[in-house]
């Protein structure tokens, strides 16, 4: 074994109950319309969050989940969908998917590593982050709409 794949191993996974998740949710979401005057790489990478904690929150809510570690019912963990949007929308049933940006960049950056991205301030396509930007925001209305039902967190 290697010292990677020991220290992989030894690493403890955090676990979020569904009411911490869909808090998180409500303030990434907060701080990211608060901030949509100035839209910034931490505008995006709230955005992410947001979309991210609004999914996983639909996700432990669906399938009666009390906390992102908790697997039930031949159902994966939330936490086991890491940062890919895409596997969890399509899990869900939310028909957005987002594309990888592949224009000015080395390599193209898929959605689950989109966050980093935003995080550190890489420059990226303006054409292929914008429609990024647009489906985000539309799996955003959709997970706020879905948690808005009745029995839903908003």
């Amino acid at each position: 074994m290697t010292q990677d794949s020991k220290s992989k191993k030894n690493r403890k996974e955090i676990s979020i109950t569904r009411v911490e998740m869909e808090n998180a949710f409500r303030r990434h979401k907060g701080a990211w319309e608060a901030c949509k005057s100035n839209p910034n790489h931490t505008y995006k990478m709230v955005l992410f969050y947001a979309v991210e904690c609004g999914l996983k929150s639909y996700y432990m809510r669906k399938n009666n989940l009390i906390s992102s570690s908790t697997e039930a019912d031949n159902k994966k963990s939330a936490a086991a969908f890491s940062h890919n949007l895409n596997d969890l929308s399509n899990e869900l049933n939310v028909a957005v998917s987002i594309p990888d940006i592949k224009k000015n960049v080395d390599r193209p950056i898929h959605v689950k590593h989109l966050h980093t991205a935003w995080r550190y301030g890489k420059k990226l396509d303006e054409e292929e982050e914008a429609v990024c930007i647009q489906r985000l925001m539309k799996i955003l209305n959709d997970i706020k709409n879905k948690l808005a039902l009745p029995g839903g967190i908003l």
